[in-house]
């Protein structure tokens, strides 16, 4: 279905400075050596009064369970369609995306991605449609909307909320699979790509075909 992939740190310091001199005048007009009770001392700073750098905050480790449901009403996805773990499989002298093992069921590619983590990309792909089936999971997608939200929910009923930025059709001549899969995103931007096909559909003898584009759509994580 899909083409193959090409492969692929506030310094503090507190300084007390101590203010002196070799002589003082006084009011009878003498002058005295300053004796060490004249000089002026920084208060006495106990260890627990020493100012010290805030401890950032950790930000916890993202969920690492399952994805369990993609809802995008814009694209027709409610929620209800299976997502599966799915890898990459020897294709040739590469490597391509496996497809998904129903055309009702969604590709979640973990290795490339995982929800909640920044400045990374979680991918997801699946079927328009497939012979003496009809239309498949991702058949609207591409009518999606952009600025429509999409929800990842996971195993454990975590959702991570994300806004449609693009939906594009590619030709598969054109498309550039490790800028789809690797992004180069800032640290605080999260992705998550939909991936499936779409454009002219040129058929087979005997039933069948392929589509010669892509359709891929970017979300990135909303705040």
């Amino acid at each position: 279905m899909l083409k193959v992939l090409p492969f692929f740190l506030l310094f503090l310091g507190i300084a007390g400075f101590v203010f002196a001199s070799t002589s003082g005048a006084y009011a009878d007009g003498e002058t005295q050596a300053l004796t060490g009770k004249h000089r002026l001392l920084v208060p006495q700073l106990s260890s627990d009064r020493v100012q010290q750098p805030p401890t950032p905050t950790p930000e916890p480790e993202p969920y690492q369970g399952a994805v369990k449901s993609i809802y995008l009403a814009s694209a027709g996805l409610w929620g209800t369609n299976i997502v599966e773990e799915r890898d990459t499989e020897p294709y040739l002298d590469r490597e391509r995306l496996e497809e998904p093992t129903s055309p009702d069921r969604i590709a979640w590619y973990s290795r490339f991605g995982r929800p909640g983590y920044r400045a990374g990309n979680t991918m997801f792909a699946a079927h328009v449609d497939y012979v003496r089936y009809g239309p498949a999971a991702f058949w609207g997608l591409s009518g999606a909307t952009i600025g429509d939200y999409l929800y990842l929910t996971m195993d454990n009923g975590l959702v991570y909320t994300y806004s449609v930025q693009s939906v594009r059709v590619i030709h598969v001549d054109d498309i550039d699979m490790n800028e789809v899969v690797y992004p180069p995103l800032s640290s605080d931007r999260e992705r998550v790509t939909l991936i499936s096909c779409g454009g002219t559909f040129i058929p087979f003898p005997g039933g069948g075909g392929e589509y010669l584009s892509r359709v891929v759509l970017i979300a990135d994580r909303y705040h």
